[in-house]
């Protein structure tokens, strides 16, 4: 299970990791570690529209 954690942290498996790069471009402070998606800032407003913020019950990682 820890391996395919990993790997899926790494962009091995697809899925979200594969957007980080992509997310890291927009500049903000606080950040889901597993997808980089921004949570605060200007802009976090165009991914609190698609219901990407951060996780009630951890809010180090995003809803997505």
């Amino acid at each position: 299970m820890l391996f395919r954690f990993a790997a899926y942290l790494r962009g091995l498996l697809g899925g979200v990791p594969a957007f980080r790069p992509i997310y890291r471009i927009f500049p903000s402070k606080g950040r889901c570690k597993a997808c980089s998606a921004p949570f605060h800032g200007i802009f976090s407003i165009p991914f609190r529209m698609v219901s990407i913020r951060p996780s009630r019950k951890n809010p180090r990682l995003c809803t997505m």
